[in-house]
């Protein structure tokens, strides 16, 4: 049941972002932009739990490991949105 959790979350986050890329309403881009972040939000718990089932006694320092990689993926993401939009216009 877990891994058909993280797969909907994943999944419907994975769509939903490639939809709003061809949005050009801005009605549109807010509802799909929702639905991401809600199958993002789905699949947290189990990820959390993971976490906890490996890091056992050290669950917590897994648990910042994974959400330190999540930040610095999605500051390489926003920094290279900024290039691509002064490089392309748009």
């Amino acid at each position: 049941m877990n891994i058909l959790t993280i797969r909907a979350g994943l999944g419907t986050a994975a769509l939903g972002m490639a939809a709003v890329m061809f949005t050009e309403q801005w009605l549109g881009a807010l509802i799909l932009l929702s639905l991401v972040y809600g199958g993002i939000t789905f699949q947290q718990p189990t990820m959390f739990a993971v976490c906890l089932d490996i890091g056992g006694e050290y669950a917590g320092a897994v648990v910042g490991a994974m959400n330190t990689a999540a930040q610095i993926g999605s500051f390489v993401g926003s920094v290279a949105f900024g290039y691509l939009v002064d490089r392309y216009g748009s």
